[in-house]
């Protein structure tokens, strides 16, 4: 069962999850303060380190600093936000001695170079071409770099 509002202007996930701590299909209310930032840690279970920056006036010599903010916040099953991508997240309940947040959207996902790359193959073969082998791959790209060691020495 997904909730349809929750009262921020977000879409909700397509996938579905059984955690309680999930603001879509969960009882977790959210309240308070929203951010957008990028996802600059996901390596513990269902938690994320989100990052933004921003610029802070110094009076004294009338310029602009850059400064950022980091926050951690829960990574619901249904959401999977992972390293680069721009997540929404919504304060909540205290869930953990630093986690008071919780993720309410993915907006854009980083693309990954495996993903890329298999993206370019299915282009290909759509295409009417062949698939490329990767060991002739790897060996272009032997011959680019001997190549190119030769003309700088």
């Amino acid at each position: 069962m997904t909730k349809e509002n929750i009262g921020i202007p977000v879409n909700p996930p397509e996938k579905e999850c059984q955690d309680d701590v999930c603001v879509w299909h969960g009882k977790l209310p959210v309240r308070g303060r929203t951010f957008r930032g990028i996802v600059i840690s996901s390596k513990a279970r269902n938690t994320v380190v989100i990052e933004w920056g921003y610029t802070h006036l110094v009076p004294k010599y009338e310029r602009y600093e850059r400064r950022k903010s980091r926050v951690v916040a829960h990574n619901p099953a249904c959401m999977k936000a992972r390293d680069g991508d721009e997540v929404i997240i919504a304060e909540c309940r205290p869930l953990s001695k630093t986690k008071h947040f919780v993720v309410v959207a993915v907006t854009k996902r980083k693309i990954e170079k495996a993903e890329f790359r298999v993206a370019e193959i299915e282009a290909a073969l759509d295409a009417g071409k062949a698939k490329p082998d990767a060991d002739k791959v790897r060996d272009t790209s032997k011959k680019a770099r001997q190549e190119t060691s030769q003309e700088i020495g």
